[in-house]
């Protein structure tokens, strides 16, 4: 028996106290009192400041049906970062694996669709290698300083894995208003909406976020690195929030930039104090290369056309080991949270933001914003878009069950 306290993933993890044996196990209790042993603390790495436990996922992994056996480890990404690695035995590999077809090996996109709902976003392999033989100790137990490189394994990268589609646009809805199919006319719609609203948006979004989307983005964009003298670009900046707030977090030393097509909104920015203002749209940012520190997003991404497109013009514009973060609002999965959610959204809101701002236009944007919301891509989707983008360190946090915080780091080499 041991002494113990929760880790990341709610595991236990030994503490010391006063008559208790530590004895370096990581472990759940148990309803009736006592401890399930479920690792070592020694396996356990960092993914971008959060714990992965090689354990978890090798079990969650060697539950797909054609991966006999599994092995993780921790994969370099550049000089501070890791990855997940994952190598794995096929159920029913022949003497040796010449190539993926012909072992009928899962792909590292199935097994990462696989442990989507089993293991934390951040734990999910970004590399994959199918070998006969994973390395073992003559009574059979696995070797993990001794990853798999023989000369008869078959690896995958994540930047090499494509789907079928890995080709196509990601686009941020699964489908878009009626009457707005067309880019053309969804962009003209969208501009003359958010010019027409401009004045009384803050009130409206405001009230809509209950007062908190100031103290929350500040924080995020502080944990995205955000520091004095920092360079800043927040794309679809609208009324330029986010940018003031990266303003008092940079200085008078720092830049800030807000992007946005709404000449309308950046008006009401420019007011705001925004020093910098730029008239421009996500999929092509009218930047050099390596021109950022940190890159934001505001709740902006059912207005992109490729969430590909616009996050790899993040990259390019950040400069190597800059960040990318992006707030968006995602509708729950649970049934009851989900009803509440979009009775909220379709009237609450709307009937909430005309009053704030006293704007009936007001009411048709809200709308606008529940049906994309309600049509918006699901969180592993836009992780997805950010690790085709050549993102690292990936992840997606969710708070009070709707909104999302994704961030991503611009690699170093």
């Amino acid at each position: 028996m041991y002494d113990a306290s929760f880790d990341a993933f709610g595991s236990m993890i030994p503490a010391p106290a006063s008559g208790w044996f530590q004895t370096g196990d990581l472990g759940r209790r148990q309803p009736s009192g006592g401890y399930q042993v479920t690792g070592r603390i020694k396996l356990v790495f960092d993914v971008s400041g959060l714990k992965v436990n090689p354990l978890e996922v090798e079990h969650a992994a060697e539950t797909h049906p054609k991966v006999k056996r599994a092995l993780v480890y921790p994969l370099r990404a550049s000089a501070e970062l890791f990855r997940v690695g994952l190598a794995i035995e096929v159920q029913g590999t022949r003497a040796h694996v010449s190539d993926l077809a012909s072992a009928t090996a899962p792909t590292l996109s199935e097994l990462r669709s696989h442990l989507e709902s089993l293991v934390p976003q951040h734990a999910l392999p970004r590399s994959l290698i199918v070998t006969d033989n994973l390395p073992k100790t003559p009574s059979g137990k696995l070797l993990r300083d001794q990853p798999p490189t023989t000369d008869h394994s078959v690896a995958q990268k994540a930047s090499e894995v494509r789907d079928p589609a890995a080709n196509s646009s990601i686009p941020p809805v699964l489908r878009r208003p009626k009457g707005l199919e067309r880019q053309a006319d969804r962009e003209q719609y969208t501009k003359k909406l958010f010019d027409e609203t401009a004045k009384g948006y803050d009130h409206s979004s405001g009230a809509a976020f209950l007062r908190s989307g100031r103290w929350y983005r500040r924080r995020m964009l502080m944990k995205a690195g955000l520091r004095e003298g920092s360079s800043h670009l927040d794309v679809g900046s609208g009324t330029g929030l986010c940018a003031a707030l990266g303003q008092t977090i940079v200085g008078p030393r720092g830049r800030v930039v807000a992007l946005d097509p709404s000449t309308g909104m950046l008006e009401v920015a420019k007011r705001r104090g925004v020093r910098e203002i730029v008239e421009g749209r996500a999929e092509k940012l009218p930047f050099p290369n390596a021109t950022f520190d940190v890159v934001s997003m505001s709740y902006m991404l059912r207005h992109i056309e490729d969430l590909s497109c616009a996050f790899s013009e993040a990259r390019r514009v950040l400069k190597p080991g800059g960040r990318i973060v992006i707030f968006e609002v995602t509708r729950p999965e649970s049934f009851v949270p989900r009803v509440a959610f979009d009775v909220a959204m379709w009237w609450v809101v709307p009937g909430v933001g005309v009053v704030a701002s006293g704007r009936p236009s007001t009411f048709p944007m809200m709308r606008y914003w529940a049906e994309t919301i309600e049509a918006a891509a699901r969180p592993a989707r836009i992780v997805e878009a950010l690790d085709r983008s050549g993102f690292v360190g990936t992840r997606h946090l969710l708070e009070l069950g709707v909104f999302s915080c994704y961030r991503g780091t611009a690699p170093i080499s």
